[in-house]
C-alpha cells in the first residue's frame, strides 16, 4: 500500500510522524507545489526582517524524508484526483497510485480584481519563494503599501519596518486585524503603529496599482488619496485551498468536510489542516481555524488513521497570537460577543493593558489577553472543557481566590511557578497599578 500526501505542511509533516510509529515498512509519497523543505510560514516574516538565519525557517532536519522514507516530489502540482480508480494525477500528465491519501494543501491566497496587479515590485506574502523574492527586491524600497491589514498584512509590516521601509496599510474593513482583535484592542495596536511612522488607511480599498517604466509608481485608493510607493504586498487573506476536490465525490464547503477520524465522504481519502473543515470545539460547528497547532494535530490524528490506529479528533480552537512593539496579544475562541453574553473586561488605557473574557451561561466562549498573556494556558483550556465558571466568573481576569482554588483543585500544572493568591488587591489589579506607576514616572522623567 502507498500512502499519498499532497501537501508539505505542518498537517502534512504530523501525518508522516505519525504513520512511520505504527507503520514503518509502507512507502510514502509527497506531493509539493513548493520546491522546499517543510518550512514554518509565520516565520517568512521573520526571514525578511533579517531577525533569523535562512535555515532557521526549517522546522525538522534536512534528512527527515529520508529518515523516515518518504518519496518526495515537489515543484511538482496536482492536476486532479480520481477516487474511482485512487490516482492522483499530476499536471506533467503522470499518476501516483495510493491506498490512502491525504489532502493537506493548505490555503491559498485571495487576489482582489485590482488593476496593475501584474506591475513589477508587487508581492504576496504566504510563501518562502514570496519572501526570498521580497529579500532580493527590498534594498530599492523606501516607502511600500500593505493591502490587508490581517495577520499576515500586521507580520508584513513588522518585516518591511526591520529594513527601515515606511509602510501605508489599506484595510478595507474599519480596523486592522478585524478577525482576530475587537475595536478596543485593535485601537491599541493602531495607536502603536502610527507612533512608529506608518499610515493606516481603514474603510478603504486599493483601486489601481500605477505604474511607471513598468515598475510601481503609486497606488490609488477608494477615499481618493494616491499612496507613493516602490512596493506594495498583497496581504488579502487566504481561504482553504480545495480546487482539487472540486470535480469528485469529495464533499467541500468551506473546507474539505471531514469526521473525527479526519476521512472525507470517501473511503481512503483522508483531509487535515488549512483545507479541512473540522468542528469547532467552543462553538460545536463545522469551522476552519487555520493555524499550526490545530493543523498539526488534525495531520497527526489523520496519519494514526491511515495507518490503521482508530483516534478521534477533538475538535479545533480559534487561536492566535501576535506580538508588537513588545506587546503580546493572543485570541482564544469567540471574541465577539452575542446579546445575553456577559462581557468581564480590565483594562488600562494608560498602559495599553487590556484583557476581555466573553462568557455564555456560565461558559468561557473566548478571550483575548493584549498586554499580558499570565494564565492564556488555562483561559485556552477553560473554553475547550466547557467548564462551569459561575461561582468564580468575575474572577478570572482579576485572578481571585475561587479562581486559583478552582485550578489548584483541577489543573494544578498549570499554575505558574510558585504562584500564590494574595488577599487585597488581586495580582491582576497590582500588575495594572504597577505598570501605570511607572509609566507615570517614565513620562515625568521624559523618557515615554
Amino acid at each position: 500500500m502507498n500512502y499519498v500526501i499532497i501537501g508539505n505542511g505542518t498537517a502534512a509533516i504530523a501525518a508522516i510522524e505519525s504513520i512511520r510509529k505504527t507503520d514503518k515498512q509502507n512507502p510514502i509519497t509527497l506531493i509539493s507545489r513548493e520546491n522546499a523543505h517543510c518550512y514554518s510560514k509565520p516565520m517568512i516574516a521573520h526571514l525578511t526582517a533579517d531577525e533569523i538565519e535562512s535555515d532557521a525557517i526549517y522546522y525538522r532536519d534536512k534528512d527527515f524524508y529520508k529518515t523516515n522514507n518518504v518519496k518526495t516530489l515537489l515543484n511538482t502540482s496536482v492536476a486532479s484526483i480520481d477516487t474511482n480508480k485512487n490516482l492522483v494525477k499530476l499536471e506533467n500528465n503522470s499518476t501516483v497510485s495510493y491506498g490512502k491519501l491525504l489532502i493537506a494543501t493548505g490555503g491559498k491566497q485571495v487576489v482582489p480584481p485590482i488593476e496593475g496587479l501584474d506591475t513589477n515590485g508587487v508581492f504576496m506574502f504566504q510563501t518562502l519563494a514570496d519572501a526570498c523574492a521580497i529579500n532580493e527586491f527590498k534594498s530599492k524600497v523606501k516607502h511600500a503599501v500593505v493591502i490587508g491589514a490581517g495577520l499576515i498584512g500586521i507580520r508584513a509590516l513588522h518585516a518591511l519596518e526591520k529594513n527601515n521601509i515606511k509602510v501605508t496599510i489599506v484595510e478595507m474593513l474599519p480596523q486592522i486585524l478585524p478577525a482576530f482583535l475587537d475595536k478596543t484592542a485593535a485601537g491599541i495596536l493602531e495607536t502603536l503603529i502610527r507612533k512608529n511612522g506608518h499610515v493606516i488607511h481603514a474603510n478603504t480599498k486599493v483601486l489601481k496599482i500605477n505604474s511607471k517604466n513598468g515598475a510601481i509608481e503609486s497606488v490609488t485608493l477608494s477615499n481618493g488619496s494616491t499612496v507613493p510607493c516602490e512596493m506594495a504586498v498583497l496581504a488579502t487573506g487566504v481561504v482553504p485551498n480545495i480546487d482539487i476536490v472540486k470535480n469528485t465525490k469529495v464533499k467541500s464547503n468551506k473546507g474539505i468536510v471531514v469526521n473525527k477520524h479526519m476521512l472525507t465522504n470517501v473511503p481512503d481519502v483522508f483531509a487535515a489542516g488549512d483545507a479541512a473543515e473540522t468542528t469547532d470545539a467552543s462553538r460545536n460547528i463545522a469551522a476552519i481555524n487555520a493555524n499550526m497547532p490545530n493543523a498539526y494535530k488534525q495531520g497527526a490524528v489523520a496519519g494514526q488513521n491511515m495507518a490503521g490506529t482508530i483516534v478521534e479528533y477533538d475538535g479545533s480552537m480559534s487561536m492566535n497570537s501576535v506580538e508588537f512593539y513588545g506587546v503580546p496579544c493572543i485570541t482564544i475562541g469567540e471574541i465577539n460577543p452575542r446579546e445575553k453574553d456577559e462581557v468581564f473586561i480590565l483594562q488600562s488605557e494608560l498602559s495599553g493593558f487590556y484583557k476581555k473574557l466573553v462568557v455564555r451561561d456560565n461558559i468561557v466562549k473566548g478571550a483575548i489577553l493584549l498586554g499580558n498573556l499570565r494564565f492564556a494556558g488555562t483561559i485556552n483550556k477553560l473554553v475547550q472543557s466547557h467548564a462551569n465558571v459561575a461561582e468564580f466568573k468575575n474572577e478570572i481576569l482579576t485572578e481571585g481566590k475561587k479562581w486559583f482554588d478552582f485550578i489548584k483543585n483541577n489543573w494544578k500544572d498549570d499554575m505558574l511557578g510558585n504562584v500564590q493568591w494574595a488577599p487585597g488587591l488581586s495580582s491582576q489589579q497590582k500588575y495594572v497599578k504597577k505598570v501605570d506607576e511607572d509609566v507615570l514616572k517614565k513620562r515625568e522623567q521624559g523618557r515615554f
